[in-house]
């Protein structure tokens, strides 16, 4: 019985330590996406053709245009997407865990355990 109860206690820190990881994802996610959507808008009016003068050799698209960026800039955007994307991952993950889960010990619909 001692082993049950310590495997349902190991089964409840688990589940609590994954609620922490997604609520960490998602405050890193949101200010992470608002930030890449802010940069895709002012890349829009950067210039469409190369300009090695001001080191905008890199070819960005964004909205279907393809303008050029610094290799600073493109490097920034990378990160951010990736962040984006690996956090909105994990957020999505944990809540479709979540949902299909129930809590270790609860009782179902007919009141059994």
């Amino acid at each position: 019985m001692a082993e049950i109860v310590s495997i349902k206690r190991m089964l409840n820190w688990l589940r609590n330590a994954w609620r922490f990881i997604a609520g960490l994802s998602a405050l890193i996610w949101v200010p992470s996406f608002l930030y890449w959507a802010t940069l895709d808008e002012r890349y829009l009016y950067y210039p469409r053709q190369e300009n090695p003068a001001t080191s905008q050799i890199v070819p960005y698209e964004v909205k279907g245009v393809t303008v050029y960026l610094t290799i600073e800039q493109y490097t920034q955007i990378h990160w951010l997407m990736m962040a984006a994307i690996v956090s909105g991952s994990l957020v999505l993950l944990a809540t479709i865990l979540e949902r299909n889960s129930k809590p270790y010990g609860s009782k179902n619909r007919l009141g059994k355990a």
